[in-house]
């Protein structure tokens, strides 16, 4: 039960709501006289509404651990931590951590006013701050993989954060002065965020340019690393499909394409929406597998760190002594005599 607000230019339940339903029947109740309208989903919510809710939030919750985990990693592994990729890599992932941790806390709080405002602005900012990372990968990849040869730019890395984190500022900035109440309790989905149409401007016009961009990207570069891309003697066919699919799985990640499905949800079928939450909330989770657990470096690292070993074959008893051999099991130290330890029999 909604009515058109002319002021916003857009859908409102202010004053409105709903009384009862029947077969055919909704009964809406308002304080005011206006234009009114009765807002339907072509779905039965209430079945999907529980089921993406759980889907969301245990999303939510993987990628915050596995992003929290890949934080750690890429800033404590000093070799890892210098190179540009990385430093990337950690600001997006960082960007992402704060977007979800606003959302999972503070998206809800739809019954104080001044705090549903600065969530919603926060969360505007974060999620602006997570696609221009994004992009900035993009453009990364692209001049590293596609255009290799006489582009460099000084400074890049300073330049990308001061467009990253500043932009979004300017924009949710702007927005507020326009007008504030463009924050706050939407009431289409019932909790804080951007109201219309400052959603459509300063929301979702940029992030569908900047996905559209970061599509484009994904096509260049996946095409430039399959065309040089060489199959071994020894490598199969099936071996080379799952190659190339793991390589794009990574790039959809990073790049955020997955954003597509977020569009097609306007008009799409519900199949969009399960999509869309399944693959966006996943993502975190998905950075944390193809760029730290599968990263050898890394694993090395911690392998390390945790002090993990594997029995050597020999092991033997001798008059008042155990010889054991135990080694580090990390790949690179395969080639490495085992450590012979002598344990005193008591």
């Amino acid at each position: 039960c909604v009515y058109w607000d002319f002021d916003t230019g857009g859908w409102s339940r202010n004053g409105c709501q709903r009384q009862q339903t029947s077969y055919n029947t909704v009964t809406c109740v308002c304080s005011h006289l206006t234009n009114f309208a009765l807002l339907m989903s072509p779905v039965s919510e209430p079945d999907h509404e529980v089921a993406l809710s759980v889907i969301t939030y245990i999303g939510c919750s993987l990628s915050i651990l596995g992003l929290t985990i890949t934080i750690i990693s890429l800033t404590v592994i000093t070799k890892v931590r210098k190179r540009r990729p990385t430093q990337i890599l950690i600001s997006l992932s960082v960007s992402l951590l704060f977007t979800l941790l606003i959302y999972t806390l503070g998206v809800t709080a739809t019954t104080h006013n001044t705090v549903c405002i600065a969530t919603s602005m926060t969360l505007h900012y974060a999620l602006l701050t997570c696609f221009l990372w994004m992009m900035v990968e993009g453009i990364n990849m692209y001049i590293a993989l596609v255009k290799v040869i006489g582009t460099v730019i000084n400074r890049f890395l300073l330049k990308a954060s001061l467009f990253a984190w500043g932009v979004p500022a300017l924009i949710v900035m702007a927005t507020a002065l326009v007008d504030v109440d463009y924050y706050g309790v939407n009431d289409n989905a019932d909790i804080c965020w951007l109201k219309a149409p400052a959603l459509y401007y300063s929301f979702i016009m940029p992030v569908a340019i900047m996905v559209l961009l970061n599509i484009v990207t994904f096509v260049l570069v996946l095409r430039s690393l399959f065309s040089r891309s060489k199959i071994g003697r020894n490598t199969t066919a099936r071996q080379t499909v799952l190659t190339r699919l793991r390589t794009s799985a990574a790039l959809l990640t990073i790049l955020g394409v997955t954003w597509v499905f977020g569009f097609l949800t306007f008009t799409g079928p519900v199949i969009f929406q399960y999509l869309f939450s399944i693959t966006n909330t996943m993502q975190g989770c998905c950075i944390f597998i193809f760029y730290c657990l599968r990263q050898e470096e890394i694993r090395h690292y911690w392998l390390s760190k945790l002090h993990v070993h594997t029995a050597c074959v020999n092991v033997r008893k001798r008059s008042g002594t155990m010889t054991s051999s135990l080694a580090p099991s990390t790949e690179h130290l395969q080639s490495h005599a085992c450590v012979t330890m002598e344990m005193k029999n008591n």
